[in-house]
């Protein structure tokens, strides 16, 4: 890491303008920070400033890596400094981005790529956020700039390690630098293999002891690594239907942010129409001028492999990605992955390079970092709010994750009676036998998402269902409904 500061310090000239473009964005990731988090990071800071649950089998050390830090800085708003840290960690994956395309790319063109890859939404949205996906990337590239630099085998497998500690899905990266380790250098195969593997065992070695020194709901030691795959509902492995249609809407949206929020979104701030129109001039002009490309003449072996083993660990994520229902959030490394391939690989014309990344800035800044952070894009907070202050109540809603999240985060310790809509309505029916009646987000229209496109839309002809209260959120109107049973309404109004 110290001959990475001095190289920055030794070319200074030649590294000027993507420092320039890594500073700006490491600004806008510090200066604004989503207020729309996910149920996950509500629960991740929640984890941590309680000290429980800190070493989930998906993501080991996440938790309990943030833990020491707010203990360390006696820090009391948990959720905010995760959120502080992930920035901090974004502009680090983007030094090892600059670093590693230095040899390949000159000053100006990485300031254009460090732009496109600081500002594509998958990135920038969990640089602002408290989930889990930015620090393990951090770690990954560190291991590929260990790798293309030359340094220790046994460094580039331990760094490579701690990224699939910090989340299992690194697992496909640490595969890829294995292929070049093992690869580039034919005479030291079995010494590198060794040494790699020696760094490696820091995954083994973590997992064993946190299994053998916490207590779990998991038999053995594999169970445990599986665990999300076994006991979570919601996780699991197979090519469905809607996979075919959410993995290339999580892949666009990886790039440009897309959502149903835009409508309501320019319907209240027209002027926010004219990024539109820039930012697609823009991508137009690219499109027609990125066919004069060419490969690269002074191409040696070894560089030849590096670039390769990206594109297999863009393509192994992607395919992970998919038979994961299409999760966007596993592709938050696939723009970085594939750059580490093209850009090594193959000459491009600059006036492509530059109308991408300012394209990409432009949509995903107007679109995606101002109103995350400005505007509550969704009814889930006000939601949430409205729980807050009618605790006594029954509810069945629509993200009953995002809501229970929200609650223990904000409100720890108190008890909230919390359901999730289903498909079918056995639930609502035992519900409405114990009780008179519940409370529901049902007639609330959301915006079109991904999310949406997997949510229960049961049939509720069979029940009475009364607005109860409307409350304004940025973009919409979250309407609260009272559901009661209509034979109920029927023998009362008799």
């Amino acid at each position: 890491m110290k001959s990475f500061g001095i190289s920055l310090i030794k070319k200074e000239y030649g590294f000027i303008h993507p420092l320039y473009a890594i500073f700006l964005m490491g600004i806008l990731y510090i200066l604004f920070p989503s207020i729309n988090p996910s149920g996950d990071s509500y629960m991740f800071a929640h984890q941590i400033r309680s000290g429980k649950d800190l070493f989930l089998p998906h993501h080991l050390i996440y938790n309990a890596f943030y833990y020491l830090l707010t203990k360390l800085f006696s820090i009391s708003h948990t959720l905010k400094f995760i959120s502080l840290m992930n920035g901090f960690f974004a502009v680090g994956c983007l030094l090892f981005s600059n670093a590693i395309l230095s040899k390949y790319t000159s000053s100006l063109t990485r300031t254009f790529l460090l732009l496109f890859l600081g500002s594509c939404f998958g990135f920038m949205r969990y640089a602002t956020t408290g989930e889990t996906y930015i620090v393990p990337l951090f770690f990954s590239l560190w291991a590929s700039w260990c790798a293309i630099s030359k340094k220790s085998v046994f460094l580039t497998g331990l760094i490579a390690g701690i990224a699939c500690l910090f989340h299992q899905i690194h697992i496909f990266w640490w595969v890829g630098l294995f292929i070049f380790i093992t690869t580039a250098y034919p005479e030291k195969r079995t010494k590198n293999f060794i040494e790699y593997a020696l760094g490696s065992c820091i995954i083994p070695l973590v997992y064993f002891a946190v299994f053998y020194l916490t207590d779990y709901d998991s038999s053995n030691i594999l169970e445990y690594i599986t665990h999300d795959y076994i006991h979570n509902e919601g996780v699991e492995f197979s090519f469905k239907r809607k996979s075919l249609l959410l993995t290339p809407v999580s892949f666009i949206r990886t790039f440009y942010q897309i959502h149903g929020y835009f409508f309501p979104l320019i319907q209240k701030y027209w002027i926010l129409s004219l990024p539109i129109i820039l930012s697609s001039i823009l991508g137009i002009l690219g499109l027609i001028q990125i066919k004069r490309t060419r490969r690269r003449r002074n191409y040696n072996l070894f560089d030849s492999r590096f670039a390769h083993c990206h594109l297999l660990i863009f393509f192994l994520q992607l395919i992970f990605a998919a038979i994961s229902d299409g999760n966007a959030e596993f592709m938050v490394m696939l723009p970085f992955a594939l750059f580490l391939f093209v850009f090594i690989r193959y000459q491009f014309r600059q006036l492509p390079i530059y109308a991408f990344a300012l394209s990409v800035f432009i949509w995903n800044v107007s679109f995606g970092l101002i109103p995350y952070h400005f505007l509550e894009v969704t009814p889930d907070p006000a939601l949430a709010r409205y729980i807050r202050n009618h605790p006594e109540e029954i509810y069945y809603i629509k993200d009953r994750q995002a809501a229970r999240e929200n609650l223990a985060y904000h409100c720890p310790g108190q008890t909230f009676q919390l359901y999730r809509i289903m498909k079918d309505n056995k639930e609502l029916d035992t519900l409405l036998q114990q009780h008179n009646s519940v409370l529901s987000d049902i007639l609330t229209s959301r915006s079109l998402s991904r999310a949406s496109l997997t949510k229960a839309t049961p049939a509720v002809s069979g029940y009475s269902i009364e607005p109860e209260d409307s409350i304004r959120y940025d973009l919409g109107v979250l309407i609260v409904s009272r559901i009661k049973n209509k034979q109920e309404e029927f023998i009362r109004s008799e």
